[in-house]
């Protein structure tokens, strides 16, 4: 419970909901007001998708136009897979939501969460109800102001502006209302162009590592063309019955894809199968270090590193080419969708909800493992060792995950050549991207408050123009993941390895 006291000339005649004058939400605006500001609607014209009746999902295509769903939309970056389609003239029934390149996707439900740009590869969508677009007018940098909106200070007025007591829901009208803070267009421009360079490395990573996809299924048919057949007839041989009796736990179609392809259990190639520890295992002599977490099984891997006491002596630290997933979930849908390739020297813990998948030397490149893991194939394979109502798997089952042998030949060679290469280098720009949209998160924070001047980002872009990344190099180095010069462990602990990899980025036309 909160009591705040209002002037009469600071309340909103249309929001006179008590959450809306919340002392934290105030002391947000007093910080912000010392800025000049403008309305968000001031940036360009705002616009949602069709409601629900309009757009029911029986009109769902597999091909077709993109339809953006919340579950499409990320953090600066769009998660294409499992995009739904439309028809032609489905979509052109719904122009009035139709989106573009450069128009910014703000998700209703999920504020400072999920916001994101349409790319330039998509050239025209649509969008769900639950997604608000704005169309720019070119009066501000839309990148920074993705940036502003995920900050401290911009997430608090996206919260302020939300409606509902169980889950907040920010409406267009409110939306035009969120203030953010206006700042030189140059100043705009130096941190709008970190978020860019960070869409340059992700489809650097995602393009890289979409190579071993292909090489991989010039080498095997997809799983559908083995689905043909009546799964209810569907009969189980003793010798294939583990401990789990669930109808889901033999995939009828995975028997058929192997009859294709030899293969090998997974458990046979490993060195090792393993979860983390948790906190309770702690003792005084034990140490802090960072640990990976299941909201760290995805493409940006340790983007927010944070401490955790373990055990030094029972403690397994991650190594370069470890796999890692998720093995714990609310949604067992959830687990098997993302399996990360560690590329780092650094050592890390897992957490007790990551599951690590550590391959014997001399067997399989750990990048080929990934790519089958990934694959159709290999999301039946995880979705059939789950258990329990709360959705979860042992590294005992993982062992028994079927892994097709590779086939012999000059697609097998050059996979062996350049694919754990590949995968590391896709793994740096995507850990860099993180980084580079947590640096232009901290910049604008760290400009509020007075850390960092209006004039230094001026000064630092107006360098870069002209060839010059001293000044920048002189703002990167003194962030720390807890912000400008706040101490902790740098954001970027090396700086020629981050203008390398976006040299090579604009080289290679990402």
């Amino acid at each position: 419970m909160h009591i705040s006291k209002v002037l009469p000339s600071d309340i909103s005649t249309k929001r006179l909901d008590s959450d809306f004058y919340r002392p934290d939400y105030l002391e947000n605006d007093k910080i912000l007001e010392a800025h000049e500001l403008k309305t968000l609607g001031s940036s360009g014209k705002f616009f949602a998708g069709p409601f629900g009746s309009k757009l029911p999902s029986s009109l769902y295509l597999s091909e077709g136009i993109p339809l953006f769903r919340v579950s499409n939309v990320g953090l600066f970056e769009v998660n294409e897979d499992g995009f739904a389609y439309l028809a032609p003239e489905v979509h052109s029934e719904l122009a009035s939501s139709e989106v573009v390149p450069g128009d910014l996707l703000v998700v209703k439900a999920s504020v400072g969460e999920k916001i994101c740009r349409v790319p330039e590869t998509i050239r025209k969508a649509n969008i769900t109800q639950h997604i608000i677009a704005i169309r720019p007018n070119l009066s501000v940098d839309m990148d920074f102001i993705s940036a502003f909106l995920v900050s401290d200070y911009g997430r608090k007025q996206l919260e302020r502006y939300s409606l509902g007591s169980i889950i907040q829901y920010l409406g267009i009208n409110d939306a035009r209302a969120v203030n953010y803070i206006y700042i030189d267009p140059l100043a705009q421009k130096y941190i709008g162009e970190k978020v860019r360079q960070a869409e340059r490395l992700m489809t650097w990573s995602k393009h890289s590592t979409s190579q071993l996809q292909v090489l991989f299924k010039q080498q095997y048919k997809p799983i559908d063309a083995y689905d043909s057949f009546d799964k209810k007839a569907y009969k189980l041989k003793p010798k294939s019955v583990y401990d789990v009796i669930t109808p889901g736990s033999y995939p009828p179609n995975i028997d058929a894809y192997f009859k294709d392809n030899p293969f090998l259990y997974l458990g046979d190639i490993t060195e090792a199968i393993f979860t983390g520890s948790t906190k309770s295992n702690a003792t005084d002599q034990d140490v802090a270090v960072n640990q990976a977490t299941s909201r760290s099984c995805n493409r940006l891997f340790l983007r927010k590193p944070f401490n955790q006491v373990v055990k030094p002596e029972k403690g397994r630290y991650l190594r370069k080419k470890d796999l890692l997933l998720t093995n714990a979930a609310h949604d067992k849908a959830y687990i098997g969708k993302d399996v990360s390739f560690y590329h780092s020297d650094d050592e890390n813990l897992p957490s007790s909800k990551v599951a690590v998948i550590r391959l014997k030397e001399s067997t399989i490149p750990a990048s080929y493992l990934h790519t089958y893991l990934m694959s159709d194939a290999g999301y039946i394979q995880w979705q059939s060792i789950v258990r329990g109502i709360s959705a979860g798997i042992h590294p005992g089952d993982i062992g028994r995950i079927r892994i097709p042998t590779p086939k012999e030949g000059a697609v097998w060679e050059k996979i062996k050549q350049t694919a754990d290469v590949t995968f590391v280098l896709a793994g740096d720009c995507s850990e860099t991207s993180g980084r580079l949209t947590e640096a232009a998160k901290l910049i604008i924070e760290s400009f509020i408050d007075g850390q960092i001047t209006e004039q230094q980002l001026v000064s630092a872009q107006q360098a870069l123009d002209i060839g010059d990344n001293s000044l920048d190099q002189d703002i990167l180095s003194r962030l720390t993941i807890k912000g400008f010069d706040a101490g902790g462990d740098p954001l970027f602990s090396d700086l020629d390895k981050l203008y390398d990899l976006l040299a090579q980025s604009q080289q290679q036309g990402a």
